[in-house]
Formats: structure tokens, sequence, C-alpha cells
């Protein structure tokens, strides 16, 4: 609301700036402005409070923001006696939560108590700054001293393992980038059937997962990809594709598995495949006898090559599954 210089707020009510501007050669507005400005064509000069006062109004500045988002689901099941980190103090054990009064203001702190039996009372709004520490059941970590200089001795020593770890990967990635590996061939008919043979449909995370998997595998650069999934979400099949693309370019794939009893579920669709396509498939675990296990004749001998319709074709040497624990 613009005002007429010496007249009241209820008299220069109504009026706008350009009822003003008629009437008076001098308005006082409101504004955000601390430094002024003038036009001397249109003869109008405006003066900011740093003009008039040479004193600059202060801003309001937006606080800083707190993070506590990523601790209020361990502070809702921190009890006492549970042991937590302080990002300046180090390891500590949680005892609770006390109601301080400091300067005529009571406020609600955590108590945490640290080695030689120290207290650090952490008002609620600075929570961001503990976390609970994950500890194995039953292990009791060593408390820090507050003051003391072992917290600070392994943040730096962890600070630099983690420099180390990231020059590291840094120059991995350089020579990955600058190495040429092995594109793969598009997709053929052997592999359409091979996919067209499967069981159950494809969810829209498993073709996005084997979508992004044959990009990389048919692109020179080599291969870095790791494939996530709950149990039971169709990870194997998606990597059974993946598997049969690699054999289909005369390749052999080494199909790991971290127990005995998964590799005979995980052969069991390559079993099915083999003596539909040229390629031979062996499942080795340690129900096995060494004997057995180790045996496995060269691909090249087992391998029979058989078209779409069923005719047998000339052998294109596709090489073997090994599924083995």
């Amino acid at each position: 609301m613009p005002y007429v210089l010496g007249e009241s707020e209820d008299a220069a009510a109504g009026f706008t700036a350009e009822t003003a501007q008629e009437s008076a050669g001098l308005l006082l507005m409101r504004s955000p402005f601390a430094d002024g400005v003038a036009f001397p064509e249109a003869k109008v000069t405006m003066y900011g409070n740093a003009d008039l006062f040479e004193v600059t109004p202060a801003l309001e500045r937006p606080g800083r923001k707190i993070r506590t988002s990523g601790f209020f689901s361990d502070f809702a099941e921190l009890k006492p006696g549970d042991f937590v980190v302080h990002v300046d103090h180090g390891i500590g054990q949680f005892e609770g939560l006390r109601q301080i009064e400091s300067d005529g203001r009571r406020g609600e702190f955590m108590l945490l108590r640290y080695a030689e039996d120290s207290r650090l009372y952490v008002p609620l709004e600075r929570m961001d700054l503990v976390q609970s520490y994950r500890v194995v059941e039953g292990a009791h970590p060593s408390l820090d001293k507050l003051g003391g200089t072992g917290w600070n001795t392994r943040k730096t020593r962890v600070r630099k393992s983690l420099e180390d770890m990231a020059d590291q990967l840094l120059a991995l990635y350089a020579a990955r980038k600058t190495a040429e590996g092995l594109a793969f061939s598009p997709d053929g008919n052997f592999q359409r059937e091979f996919e067209d043979a499967f069981e159950f449909e494809e969810t829209t995370d498993q073709n996005a997962a084997i979508a992004d998997i044959k990009k990389d595998m048919e692109s020179a650069t080599p291969m870095d990809r790791l494939l996530c999934g709950d149990v039971g979400y169709g990870k194997t099949e998606v990597a059974m594709r993946a598997a049969f693309k690699a054999v289909a370019d005369s390749k052999q794939v080494a199909v790991l598995a971290p127990t005995t009893v998964l590799p005979f579920s995980i052969s069991k669709p390559s079993s099915a495949a083999s003596p539909l396509f040229p390629c031979a498939s062996r499942c080795s675990a340690a129900f096995e006898p060494p004997r057995s296990r180790n045996k496995f004749s060269p691909p090249s001998k087992q391998a029979r090559s058989i078209s779409s319709s069923g005719r047998t074709a000339c052998s294109p040497k596709m090489c073997a599954f090994r599924i083995s624990a």
C-alpha cells in the first residue's frame, strides 16, 4: 500500500501507485529493496532502506534443516543400554531421556554415557548427530572417551581408507572405459526359441533387466552390472537368458551357486534345453563323487545342432553350461 508522505494511513487508504503519483511528488512504499535506482527519462527515483538510513535490514534466512528423518526409525526402537554413535564423540551408551532446565527454559535431552563414566547431554533438536550402533547380539564395543583422540583417529583412518578405495575405483573404471570387451551378437532364432520355452510370463521388472543386460552384452565396453531381487522374483530366469546368449556365441558359461542344493534347481531349465539346442549342460555339486563331479567332456564332442524346424544343421560349435556350487 503506497503512502502520501505526511498523511496518516487512514487518509491514504484506497490510494494506488497511479493515483498517489498524481497527487504527490513523493511516495513512501513498503518494499524489500535495500538500494535505490533512478530512471531519469521517467523522472522517477527510488530510494532504498540503505540510502535513507544507512542500515540494511536483516533478511530472514532459512535455518539449517536438521536431517532427522534417517534417525526416527532407530530412535523409536532405542532403549536404555543400547549403543549409539555420536558424530563428534564416537561410541556411547544410551541411558534414556532427561528433562533439564537451563536459563529458564526446560528441554528434553538424550543422556549418553561414555568411558570413565562420563556423561553427555544431547538436545533432541540435535539428535541428527546420533545414530544407533549396530552390533552382533551379545557384543559390547568399547566406549569412547569424551575429549579423547581415539574417535578422531579412527575417523581419520577410515577417511584415508575410503580415499584410497575411491582412487582404486577411479583407476579401475578408467581402465574399464578404455579397455575393449567382447561384443556379443544380437539375439538370433535360438535365443528367441530358448526364451519362449520358459513356463512363466516375464514381469515388467524382468523385461527391463533382460533388456539392460543384453544391451551391455552387445556393447564392446566390459560389462559391470549387478542384478538384485528378492527370493522367487525370477533372477535365475534372467541369468539363464544371459548365459544362453553367451553360449550362442560359442562361449562357455559357469554359473556359481552359494549352496549345494541350488545348482540342481538352476540346472533344470538348462538341462531341459540341452536336447533342443546345440549345447551341453552339466551340474556339478558336492553331493556327487569327485570323479563324477570333475568329468565333463568337451562341449564340441557333445553338442548337437538342430534347426528350428527340427532338422539337423551344421554345428556352430556352441559351448556348454556348467553349474556348480
